[in-house]
């Protein structure tokens, strides 16, 4: 590849796809900009065994693979490596696959299907954004600092175990503030935290996503409609050990 890239510029990429054409469509649109440089796997198992021998600027997978998914991938990736970005690309439905990818260690997820150029456009900016963020070392959780979209992690045995910078922005509170507490320790109504116990309850007994839509008042007393998916976060042996949530507000000021 030409492209009179600087060496400490060019951004190296390992691509998971069980799909060979798309591996090979994908690396193509990627590398089209001049400044990416993209290793290609056909699985999961495969991915890791490179990953041994070398590291990555990025990750990209899709989810759906025989043998490991991208999820379970991404897992394992991160139970040695937990600051190389890591960006699910699937065609699956966001809300099924969404919120365990971004509860498991992602950094972005990118849908794929409609315009290819557009969605590969989408899917360098992502790319960027996430590795300019480990090369300055600004600290980078979660991808919705780029939205308006919440994001956090609670344990129903100790509390908030992370929270997205516009979730803390959401409850006017840092996030120091909010690790380790429950939903009454941060001021929550009773009939939220009931509602919300309710529903952590019901992905705790039956394993899968929950989503609603529904008004939720808030510790400050206003009360929005928000849609919430909820996911569990399964530890060894299939246990739910957390609950994943993701979030937004689609309707301001419901009555009360």
């Amino acid at each position: 590849m030409d492209g009179g890239v600087a060496k400490d510029l060019e951004i190296s990429i390992l691509y998971v796809d069980d799909d060979q054409v798309l591996l090979d469509v994908g690396k193509l649109y990627i590398e089209m900009s001049g400044c990416f440089k993209v290793t290609t796997a056909d699985s999961a198992e495969e991915g890791l065994n490179i990953l041994k021998e070398r590291s990555f600027d990025c990750i990209i997978s899709d989810y759906q693979m025989p043998d490991m998914d991208g999820i379970e991938f991404l897992r394992e990736l991160r139970k040695t490596d937990q600051n190389t970005p890591f960006i699910v690309f699937t065609g699956k439905g966001r809300d099924e696959v969404e919120g365990n990818a971004l509860c498991s260690g992602a950094d972005f997820y990118v849908r794929k299907g409609g315009d290819a150029v557009m969605q590969y456009k989408d899917l360098i900016h992502k790319v960027f954004c996430s590795v300019s963020a480990r090369r300055t070392g600004k600290k980078y959780k979660n991808p919705d600092i780029y939205s308006r979209e919440f994001i956090y992690v609670y344990d129903p045995g100790k509390g908030f175990k992370s929270a997205s910078r516009h979730y803390c922005e959401l409850l006017d509170m840092e996030d120091d503030e909010i690790i380790g507490k429950d939903y009454q320790g941060l001021g929550f109504p009773k009939e939220t935290y009931e509602f919300l116990y309710g529903l952590h309850e019901n992905v705790c007994r039956t394993k899968n996503m929950v989503s609603v839509i529904s008004p939720l008042r808030m510790p400050d007393g206003i009360t929005n409609h928000y849609k919430v998916v909820f996911v569990p976060i399964f530890g060894e042996g299939g246990s739910v050990v957390g609950i994943g949530s993701k979030g937004e507000i689609i309707a301001h000021n419901a009555e009360q």
